[in-house]
């Protein structure tokens, strides 16, 4: 996946993966600006409970404001085989 431009997003490293996810360290390819890209395992997409909670996560991700936390931005549903 490192090197792939997703939803305008270019990844450029793994940082971690969990039970749910891999987060990357990216590059916003039209603001130039740092970002973290989380993505569902593929194997999980399936199952609606889970893609619930992951987008449940994101939705409270994106309601903290605090300095020096880059903002969450959604921008696709969809991953790169799609």
């Amino acid at each position: 996946m490192v090197g792939r431009v997703i939803g305008g997003q270019k990844l450029i490293s793994r940082l971690c993966s969990g039970g749910m996810g891999v987060v990357y360290r990216a590059m916003d390819t039209l603001l130039g600006r740092p970002t973290a890209v989380k993505m569902l395992r593929p194997e999980l997409c399936g199952n609606r409970e889970l893609v619930q909670r992951f987008f449940n996560e994101a939705r409270a991700a994106s309601a903290i404001r605090q300095l020096g936390r880059m903002p969450l931005m959604l921008s696709s549903t969809r991953g790169p085989e799609a």
